[in-house]
């Protein structure tokens, strides 16, 4: 196999322990740090602001962002005890939520959405901030965070025609956008499976859980066979594999 950065940094975030998420950050200010023509400091790399006005200034294609804006200091504080909980739920992810986040209220409908090329905005719809899976979406583009920061390093997967069927129904997708997929159910598998053994479920949790193993299950068929997976995509998708069967 060839070098493969998720091996050398212990895994995948949120699914594997043993992360070196020092080693994923540090690399990814670096090559932010290359895209900038200022050079500033590389700690400065780390702020969501920063690293947004890297990849804007750097592609030689538009970078779409969805309309939005700033929560309400009300909103604010949903996003913040939704994030304990979640810590609370899962102790060993309290160094991913540590990572500086930029969130963002959309201004349409969406329950939320996140882009690798702006790194750690997480953008949450009105319908997403006030729903009943406020956590799960938020724990979907935290992970979501962490795959793009490695795949800013490294590519998960050779670039590939848009063919592939998410379980949701979603067509059009790459096999990355699986990848990316695959990983967001997969962590949500692991929240809802520990929020219940913890006793703290919600009266869908279970029934949510179903539908999300049955979600990373055919992310799996789908990645798995392919012959665009990179080594680090691979990993990615055996730790979810891992985790779904363990």
């Amino acid at each position: 196999m060839k070098a493969c950065l998720v091996a050398d940094v212990g895994g995948l975030p949120m699914i594997d322990d043993a992360v070196k998420h020092s080693a994923i950050v540090t690399l990814a200010c670096s090559v932010r740090q290359r895209l900038d023509n200022k050079r500033r400091k590389l700690s400065e790399y780390l702020k969501p602001e920063v690293a947004r006005s890297c990849y804007l200034e750097a592609s030689v294609q538009p970078v779409t962002e969805l309309e939005s804006i700033d929560p309400s200091d009300d909103e604010m504080r949903v996003i913040q005890d939704s994030c304990a909980h979640i810590v609370a739920v899962v102790p060993q992810w309290k160094v991913h939520f540590a990572l500086p986040l930029r969130w963002r209220r959309l201004v349409n409908d969406l329950s939320s959405s996140s882009n690798p090329v702006i790194p750690q905005h997480i953008y949450l719809g009105e319908r997403g901030i006030r729903g009943s899976r406020l956590a799960e979406y938020i724990v979907h583009e935290v992970s979501h965070t962490w795959v793009g920061m490695i795949a800013e390093v490294a590519p998960l997967a050779l670039p590939g025609e848009r063919i592939h069927v998410l379980p949701s129904g979603t067509s059009d997708k790459e096999i990355r956008q699986v990848v990316y997929a695959l990983t967001f159910a997969a962590t949500a598998v692991r929240f809802y499976r520990e929020r219940m053994r913890r006793g703290l479920q919600h009266p869908l949790d279970a029934e949510r859980l179903q539908y999300l193993e049955r979600y990373t299950a055919g992310c799996l068929d789908i990645v798995q066979p392919s012959e665009l997976l990179l080594p680090n995509g691979r990993l990615m998708a055996e730790s979810c594999r891992r985790l779904l069967y363990s």
